[in-house]
């Protein structure tokens, strides 16, 4: 082997360490971006089954407040505090939710500045298969169905629980 020859080698393979650099360096990019949307997109789903659970157990504990309600009072009582307390109504037209911490009546409007993120209400309907019958004034029905709603926002997106039960005049009084 030739000094030369050994030269013209060396110069033919000149900038090669540069293109192998710049191409590992882009993977390194690509690689790095890919695991940092993951790390976003499960930090974003983690807090999503967070606010779920926390909504859950709000709209429950909205719906056993009302059953504690109920159990306490007569029907007729129970009736006339959800829909006329305040003159207002939880009927689905408005809504209401159950004020523990202030009155202990069902009061109007939507809740929430004190459990943040959420916002939480419940509404009333009647089941089928006679809804016409549910209303203001009529107290005699022995079912009302009361759903709890918890709202909250995450990301630009309004996202609710629905937590449904009926209530009925189970002790005929």
């Amino acid at each position: 082997m030739s000094l030369k020859w050994l030269l013209r080698q060396v110069k033919s393979e000149e900038g090669q360490g540069l293109v192998e650099t710049l191409l590992a360096a882009s993977v390194s990019i690509i690689v790095v971006t890919a695991l940092v949307a993951l790390g976003v997109f499960a930090l974003r789903n983690s807090r999503q089954s967070t606010y779920i659970a926390q909504a859950t157990q709000i709209a429950q504990a909205q719906l056993e407040y009302a059953r504690s309600y109920r159990d306490s009072n007569t029907w007729s009582q129970f009736l006339t505090a959800f829909y006329n307390n305040n003159t207002s109504t939880c009927l689905t037209a408005s809504h209401c939710y159950f004020d523990m911490l202030t009155s202990g009546l069902f009061t109007t409007g939507a809740a929430g500045t004190n459990v943040s993120p959420f916002t939480y209400y419940i509404i009333s309907s009647c089941p089928s298969p006679s809804p016409a019958t549910c209303s203001d004034t009529s107290y005699n029905d022995d079912v009302i169905r009361i759903t709890a709603i918890v709202s909250w926002s995450l990301g630009g997106k309004t996202e609710r629980v629905y937590n449904t039960t009926d209530f009925t005049n189970w002790r005929g009084r």
